[in-house]
């Protein structure tokens, strides 16, 4: 099977990624999009066909403090407000500029029109996702499998 041609979205983003309000969800945007059968537009996925999808995103996580801070990272199902807890990545870093990956991969049904983000929360605004050298601050890929 060639599953190059269910591949929805295949999306990254180079900048810093840094939540103003401490443990809160937000979207996290991406500025490089190669987008087929989906819409993106300012943080938010449109499901484009009914169907089960494996999910995976990856981050870049990074703390300017040693105090110990939590990242976590998820799916929010914006359509059915909804975040499932097995969409969830967490990490706490106790180190400062030492950047740790975060990621995250399932299995999921969306229906066509569902809208998707993909949501980050810190627990101090000293923290989030960080490019280094230009490696992507996050990546999140889509691929329809059934």
């Amino acid at each position: 099977r060639d599953w190059s041609s269910d591949v929805c979205s295949s999306d990254l983003d180079t900048t810093t990624q840094s939540p103003t309000t401490a443990n809160a969800f937000q979207a996290v945007t991406f500025t490089a999009a190669s987008v087929s059968g989906w819409t993106y537009s300012g943080g938010t996925f449109t499901c484009g066909q009914s169907g089960l999808y494996f999910v995976e995103y990856n981050g870049q996580a990074e703390s300017g403090t040693t105090s110990p801070i939590t990242i976590l990272l998820r799916l929010a199902n914006l359509t059915l407000n909804y975040a499932n807890p097995n969409t969830m990545a967490s990490i706490t870093l106790t180190a400062a500029y030492q950047p740790a990956p975060i990621s995250k991969s399932f299995l999921a049904f969306f229906d066509a029109g569902n809208q998707l983000q993909i949501q980050l929360s810190v627990s101090s605004a000293q923290a989030g996702l960080g490019s280094v050298s230009g490696v992507p601050s996050v990546s999140c890929t889509i691929i329809r499998i059934q």
